[in-house]
């Protein structure tokens, strides 16, 4: 599928690890690592997505520079850099996700603020919940019912995703929203 390379990589042998879950709720349930990539986490992925592809071109694309010149604009050897900025803005172009540099146009302004509700608030229904604490939990049993999904069962307060309907208030939509409103503003100075 999409994913083709393990998420972690075992320490001296470069075997692939995978981390499954057994049990059904916090009191009663435990995380184990193995080198089987069946029923991986829910929650988190065993797998990740490397561009090989574009990896090797750009290493293909770079291998032949003369490491002479590379030199003369390596930004991090002492003295050669020069910038107001901290140097690592150069490194960590995929820091932020692309909606952080965004500068809406009017339009796009209007829509974010039209977008709060009767009570200023932005709202969505991809919010996060989690069951309410309900005591330590009474299944005991090491059952692999719950190995793949976000959570476990009703006395689990793992966080999970809620496809309810339910609307919410998200700090991660908020942030979003406040900082392209910031980058309209900052870009009319």
């Amino acid at each position: 599928g999409r994913y083709t390379h393990p998420t972690y990589v075992e320490p001296g042998t470069g075997k692939a690890i995978y981390v499954h879950r057994k049990g059904s709720n916090v009191k009663y349930g435990y995380y184990y690592t193995d080198y089987s990539d069946k029923n991986l986490l829910g929650h988190y992925g065993g797998k990740r997505w490397i561009p090989l592809k574009r990896l090797e071109a750009r290493y293909d694309s770079i291998k032949s520079l003369d490491p002479q010149e590379i030199r003369k604009s390596a930004v991090l050897l002492p003295g050669v850099y020069k910038q107001d900025s901290p140097p690592q803005v150069f490194y960590n172009r995929n820091q932020y996700p692309r909606w952080f540099s965004r500068v809406p146009d009017g339009q796009g302004v209007d829509e974010i603020i039209n977008s709060l509700d009767s009570k200023d608030r932005w709202l969505t229904t991809r919010g996060r919940t989690s069951h309410p604490y309900a005591g330590d939990g009474q299944k005991q049993e090491p059952t692999d019912k719950y190995n793949t999904t976000d959570v476990g069962d009703e006395t689990d307060t793992s966080p999970y995703s809620d496809n309810s309907g339910q609307e919410y208030i998200s700090t991660g939509l908020y942030i979003r929203n406040m900082r392209m409103l910031l980058n309209y503003l900052e870009s009319r100075k």
